[in-house]
């Protein structure tokens, strides 16, 4: 047995209390006795009066006793006395709070988020005094506030600091991970309530049938209709450097259509708006031209008012467009001009051989059948270097030499299949380890690749002199050429704006997952799995990750919220709403109205035994020697 209103120390506190105020009234004559004798004459007055020491035993013992058990009875009932042990019948209860994206939406003067915090504070003043609270926030993740907790304030404060995510809740796991916190680290599991307003992606459903035991349901709803951006994507269009395409996903989760308009602005500049008509629960996709070199803000927004403001707008920052830098140094700049000139991601620069620079490393240099003094620092591509001091050694120089063999599995080679291409005149080179060989004819390697110091592709011929230019091999294979020397700037990158969460990404079945990097904002590596070409992450919070996979570059900012779109509904076995009555379905029994009863029953005892003698019994008489029988002679003083 324990008291549930009363601690040890108060409960002897006040039983000592009690004692005394019902023993002292005991030890005292309570009336004036009165004496016969048998004459006056034989008393004699004492010039002092005698002394009378009132205290003494106890008179009327059974009196006191009954008195006292009364007390102590009555003081059991005020101290809320229950049978069993505190801890064999004090709950664990697990309070899960709705913090989703939707959470945030309005409803009448406040927010959901709102509403469902002033539910969960209701619920905790509800749960019995011995009980404990854990508090846990669930949308994509769950996340524990506090431990099993029985101070009411701190399960209280950490209520009010909770506010909307940017993800959709996942009830299902939610519920898993508050059961498995009762099974391992409650005393005896209590009630698992989820607060909010229950919206899953999807269809709504569970996988697993069963819910957990004991599970309360306290709905926090929003009436309002909702549209909202889904997505928001941004590539570079065929290959130029300044135009981009603009891909808009917007989605109407409402049950009615609803006509909204969308505008683009960049730099707080228009630059396309259209009228969507969106069918209840559908999607619907719309791309628009964005032509820009700079760097900026595309702002990307739905012109509806709604339930949810947050999902009406994103922001994306469109990248600058910087081309690789080529310097080319040759004698008859007007035959590689064509070549370079018609890939746009290059910025070329000709120059004599004479004001060659061989410290620069941020550039591409061409060599047009020259050796410098000092080799280039950067990448390079040499064309026909003659003599001494070439890059690799020449074996022969062939002529009417067919290309026999094209290094394809490498990029350099990518795309070449033909084998009609014979070279006038060509050196042939002998590799060494390491080196990567693009083209071979029957003597050896005629173009060759080295990636030590610096990327270097040697050409044992000029692409553009000999009847070579006439095939479509020799300009592909220079813009493989410069594809590999410069990745960043041919790469193709995407700049994408959606909702975090659960992330997967097409990124095709010949990603080597070694070269693929995914990193946050600062620059941390987060972990991924690549499966059948679809690389999968996850992000529970608004950040900007970035993807690359060696050519490739994807640049996510989470920033949408991620909105649910259908509602739970929980089956009629699960209790919903507060508790009428304590959450503590297996509350211990309290005994203080029958210990009350009792004491009131022992109070009527006393009082029928002992109440109705001191009623009737005047100031000094005695009822002992009342009764005795007069002596002879004896008188009454």
């Amino acid at each position: 047995m324990f008291l549930a209103g009363l601690g040890l120390v108060e409960f002897l506190a006040l039983l000592g209390a009690l004692a005394g105020l019902v023993t002292l009234p005991y030890l005292f004559d309570r009336f004036l006795r009165r004496k016969i004798v048998s004459s006056l004459r034989f008393w004699r007055a004492s010039a002092r009066p005698p002394h009378r020491n009132r205290l003494g035993r106890i008179r009327e013992p059974l009196s006191w006793l009954l008195q006292l058990l009364a007390g102590i009875l009555l003081l059991l009932a005020i101290g809320q006395l229950h049978l069993g042990s505190r801890n064999d019948f004090a709950r664990d209860h697990v309070l899960i709070l709705d913090n989703s994206a939707w959470m945030g939406a309005r409803s009448g003067q406040s927010t959901l988020m709102e509403k469902a915090k002033v539910a969960a504070l209701a619920y905790v003043k509800s749960v019995p005094a011995g009980d404990r609270v854990l508090l846990a926030l669930a949308d994509a993740t769950v996340t524990p506030l506090t431990a099993f907790e029985a101070n009411r304030e701190t399960i209280a404060e950490a209520v009010r600091g909770v506010g909307p995510g940017t993800t959709a809740l996942r009830l299902e796991e939610a519920l898993e991970f508050a059961r498995r916190l009762q099974d391992l680290h409650a005393r005896q599991p209590g009630e698992i309530v989820f607060v909010g307003a229950g919206l899953l992606p999807g269809s709504g459903s569970f996988s697993r049938r069963e819910l957990p035991r004991g599970l309360r349901f306290i709905p926090v709803r929003a009436a309002g209709e909702n549209v909202g951006l889904k997505k928001v994507g941004l590539r570079r269009q065929g290959g130029r450097r300044d135009e981009w395409e603009v891909y808009v996903a917007a989605r109407n989760y409402g049950s009615s259509a609803r006509s909204v308009d969308l505008l683009l602005e960049f730099g707080k500049a228009p630059v396309g708006s259209r009228r969507l008509r969106l069918e209840p629960g559908k999607d619907q996709e719309s791309t628009f031209p964005l032509r820009t070199r700079a760097t900026g803000l595309l702002e990307v927004r739905l012109l509806v008012a709604d339930a949810l403001d947050s999902d009406n707008s994103a922001v994306i920052e469109v990248p600058a467009s910087v081309p690789a830098k080529v310097i080319v140094y040759t004698q008859q700049p007007a035959l590689l001009r064509p070549l370079i000139e018609a890939d746009l991601a290059v910025e070329a620069e000709f120059r004599a051989p004479a004001q060659y620079r061989s410290r620069d490393k941020n550039v591409i240099t061409v060599l047009d059948r020259f050796v410098p003094p000092e080799h280039p620092a950067g990448p390079a591509i040499w064309i026909a270097p003659p003599g001494q001091g070439a890059p690799a050694r020449v074996k022969q120089v062939a002529a009417q030499a067919p290309v026999r063999q094209w290094g394809s599995e490498h990029a350099l080679g990518e795309g070449l299949r033909t084998q009609d291409l014979r070279l006038e005149r060509t050196q042939v080179f002998e590799p060494v380890e390491g080196d990567i060989v693009v083209a071979s004819v029957d003597s050896g390697a005629a173009v060759l690749a080295r990636t030590t110091p610096a990327r270097h592709v040697i050409f044992g011929f000029h692409p553009a002199r000999s009847t070579a230019r006439f095939e479509l091999a020799v300009p592909l294979l220079f813009a493989n050429v410069l594809r590999w020397l410069a990745p960043a700037a041919h790469g193709q990158q995407e700049v994408l704006a959606e909702s975090g969460g659960a992330v997967s990404l097409p990124v095709g079945p010949d990603i080597d997952a070694a070269k693929v990097k995914v990193q946050n904002s600062a620059g941390g590596a987060l972990p991924f799995s690549l499966n059948d070409g679809v690389l999968r992450f996850f992000s529970a919070t608004a950040d900007t990750v970035r993807v690359t996979t060696g050519e490739r570059e994807w640049t996510f900012s989470l920033t949408l919220p991620e909105v649910g779109e259908s509602g739970w509904e929980p089956p009629g076995t699960v209790r919903s709403g507060l508790p009428s009555g304590p959450a503590s379905s297996g509350s211990p029994k309290g005994l203080w109205q029958a210990l009350a009863l009792a004491a009131g029953l022992v109070l009527l005892l006393e009082w029928l035994r002992y109440g109705n003698d001191r009623w009737r019994r005047k100031p000094g008489t005695d009822s002992s020697a009342a009764d005795e029988p007069a002596r002879e002679g004896g008188s009454a003083a």
